[in-house]
């Protein structure tokens, strides 16, 4: 692996590996809401896979990492691209998806989810390189990291400089939100009518340690102190569809993960939920609402956002969220054990649930099919 790949395998992938941020924190304790059981049960009556959606993925292939679209329903590939994607985004209605293309990782490309083949060429940032990528709410803009490729001597993840752009695709106007020196940088989210635009920064084994929002021109990055503790990791940082919250898990040691939850434009009104005694593994929020599926020791529930009104929704019988539908009735799990690529659609208001009659190496995401 180059020098280049490498550090932008350390942006990239400290995004669910080992990310983001801690803060000022209110606590809302969270021994207590217990959650709601619901039953999980094989799929036996309504079908739960749908033929208007299909499964962004990915599998190693002989030159690098092959992209396709396989219809839920059938498991049928609809769509295909021989190249490797690292990283893309999916577009807020499902039908488009942007990426910067390996191994330069410095040329923004746009696809439709129905015809890959076919892509269009956005812009380049070389001589830089991307430390990732997300649409604006609206999907309108691409906001994205640009990287120089001089690093800091001593520190290979962290280059010179690194600046927060945006794409506007209704006007093809490229603009510079901040620029940060020797520190590496990845987008969390862009709310473009209300002018806000967010990020984390400084990456490491132990995940970023800041959190910086633009807000109506306004830069403002606020220290993750927690992050600063040898026994403190944080990891999985991501926003609302809405780009109004944004979420973490800070972990302690081996024995204690906290759920930390803010608004996107005010780090310092972070609460923490922690259920007592147990181990969060992972966390997605929910597409259109403010509710975010937890695993929690292997059992799958879906919060609110402050960690009330929990619902227990299907024991994970071993499998790791992925992502999910773009409607989010339904997520996609893997399984870890038995045959290698085997994924279970969940029903999230009955978890029932069905292998993809596919087998699928990853998952990146959810599209909608025509």
């Amino acid at each position: 692996m180059t020098r280049l790949a490498r550090a932008l395998v350390a942006v990239i992938a400290a995004a669910a590996c080992v990310a983001p941020p801690t803060t000022a924190v209110s606590s809302s304790p969270s021994a207590s809401p217990s959650a709601t059981q619901v039953t999980s049960a094989t799929a036996t009556g309504g079908a739960i896979s749908s033929a208007k959606y299909g499964v962004l993925a990915g599998e190693l292939a002989t030159g690098g990492l092959r992209t396709f679209v396989v219809r839920e329903s059938d498991g049928q590939v609809t769509a295909t691209l021989s190249r490797e994607l690292t990283p893309r985004a999916i577009s807020p209605d499902g039908t488009r998806i942007a990426y910067f293309m390996a191994p330069a990782y410095d040329e923004l490309w746009l696809a439709d989810t129905a015809d890959l083949d076919h892509p269009r060429r956005l812009l380049s940032i070389s001589p830089r390189f991307t430390g990732g990528l997300v649409w604006s709410t609206d999907g309108n803009g691409i906001l994205f990291t640009s990287h120089t490729r001089e690093r800091v001597p001593g520190v290979e993840s962290a280059p010179l400089e690194a600046r927060l752009e945006g794409l506007h695709l209704d006007t093809d106007l490229r603009e510079s939100f901040a620029e940060r020196s020797e520190i590496s940088l990845r987008p969390l989210l862009w709310a473009r009518e209300q002018r806000v635009v967010a990020a984390v920064g400084g990456f490491g084994q132990k995940g970023p340690g800041d959190y910086l929002v633009v807000d109506r021109g306004a830069a403002k990055t606020s220290s993750l102190p927690d992050a600063t503790r040898n026994d403190v990791t944080v990891a999985w940082p991501q926003a609302s569809s809405d780009a109004r919250w944004v979420s973490a898990l800070v972990r302690y040691g081996t024995t204690r993960t906290v759920l930390r939850v803010w608004p996107s434009e005010d780090l310092g009104r972070a609460i923490d939920v922690e259920p007592a005694g147990r181990q969060i593994r992972s966390t997605l929020w929910r597409p259109g609402t403010s509710e975010l599926a937890v695993d929690v020791d292997g059992t799958l529930e879906v919060w609110a956002r402050d960690g009330t009104n929990r619902r227990q929704i299907a024991d994970l019988a071993g499998n790791w969220l992925h992502a999910f539908r773009w409607d989010g009735t339904a997520i996609y799990a893997g399984r870890e054990g038995g045959r290698p690529g085997i994924v279970d659609l969940i029903e999230i208001g009955t978890g029932r649930r069905v292998p993809l009659p596919a087998a699928i190496e990853t998952v990146w995401g959810s599209v909608r099919l025509p």
